[in-house]
């Protein structure tokens, strides 16, 4: 075991710590339902994953007092030893459906069946985790769309169901939005939940045991609250309306019209020469300017990434830009548009074989 003892790759200064995953991941179907101490650990590894830099050969590892100190009350000093050895088993066991997804965020039919782990283990008070390869481009050097969760709100989720449910509904979260509603087939959220075939004829028991304990969980985080309908077909079933209110402080409510106002104004701007002036600072547009009468960047270019950024910003699965300034600059310098993979577009014009690393051994 030598070779894991500094494979762990902790974020730094990362306060509060958050869990990301790309989209498909999100989306991802379980083989089988996880416990609840499983699925806190599985979210509490990828929260002191870097998910923006490679993992060093896909390894992380934990001391026992680590562990017992973050996971209160998942884990138990006292019975460390049996407890730890059956969450990790059932770990290693369990495997993935992942999904291509469409811009809607919907399953368009292609997927793969992975493993999450190729080893848990537990040596010398350490427990250490080597994810498999056809995992990795989801959880580290992610470079497609993703969602963030911060940790807290999952350690606030005592059941499968309601972790599940919850990221869900965060998969479907728009800027600016403070109420969203989206469908789901009956049998594809019981698939989604890892119990399909069950609750069959019985959708109250259901509602008692699935729908309504998610509810009751989720809205006690400090970001979501939700309701669901039930959509009949005939006399059945078919899907549930999911309700989705965001729930955000006033500082965010504010700066997120802030810049949906701005968004409108660059839209309605006459050419991009008024576009860049309401994005770029007066020294930045002065600069770009200057390189646009050198002939050193073309109006096609310039007009490109303005587009880029705009669909970036309006576009969940893409992280904030902390200063819209300085990166519109780059973007134009460095021609993001034509380089950059991490839009929509782009990621279903790759070849999602190739996309997702798929090993056929």
């Amino acid at each position: 075991m030598s070779k894991w003892a500094n494979s762990h790759l902790i974020k730094e200064d990362h306060n509060p710590l958050w869990v990301v995953k790309r989209n498909e991941l999100i989306r991802a179907k379980f083989d089988q339902k996880l416990g609840v101490e499983a699925f806190q650990i599985f979210s509490f590894l990828l929260a002191h994953i870097n998910p923006y830099k490679p993992l060093p050969d896909n390894q992380i590892s934990f001391t026992r007092a680590e562990l017992c100190k973050a996971l209160k009350g998942v884990i138990d000093d006292s019975s460390f030893y049996k407890n730890t050895k059956k969450i990790l088993v059932e770990l290693r066991k369990t495997g993935l459906t992942l999904e291509k997804l469409s811009k809607s965020r919907e399953p368009t039919g292609e997927f793969i069946s992975i493993n999450i782990f190729e080893v848990a283990a537990l040596a010398s008070d350490r427990v250490y985790f080597k994810f498999t390869n056809s995992i990795a481009p989801y959880i580290s050097s992610i470079d497609a769309l993703f969602t963030k969760t911060e940790d807290k709100q999952i350690q606030k989720i005592r059941s499968f169901y309601g972790w599940r449910v919850y990221e869900l509904c965060k998969l479907y979260i728009r800027p600016g939005k403070e109420y969203f509603s989206f469908n789901i087939d009956l049998d594809e959220l019981k698939e989604y939940l890892a119990i399909a075939g069950k609750y069959n004829g019985r959708f109250d028991n259901f509602k008692k045991f699935v729908l309504e304990s998610s509810k009751q969980e989720i809205n006690k985080t400090d970001t979501l609250k939700i309701d669901y309908e039930p959509i009949k077909v005939g006399r059945k079933i078919a899907s549930i309306n999911f309700h989705v209110w965001v729930k955000k402080s006033l500082k965010q409510i504010t700066e997120d019209n802030k810049l949906l106002e701005l968004i409108e104004k660059i839209k309605d701007a006459l050419n991009w020469r008024e576009q860049l002036e309401l994005m770029l600072t007066p020294h930045d547009f002065k600069q770009v300017i200057e390189l646009y009468d050198k002939s050193e960047v073309l109006p096609s270019q310039i007009e490109a990434n303005i587009s880029y950024i705009l669909d970036r910003i309006e576009d969940p699965g893409c992280p904030r830009i902390a200063n819209l300034s300085k990166y519109t600059k780059k973007a134009i310098v460095e021609n993001y548009a034509n380089h950059k993979k991490n839009t929509v577009d782009e990621l279903l014009d790759v070849s999602w074989a190739n996309k997702i690393k798929f090993e056929l051994n």
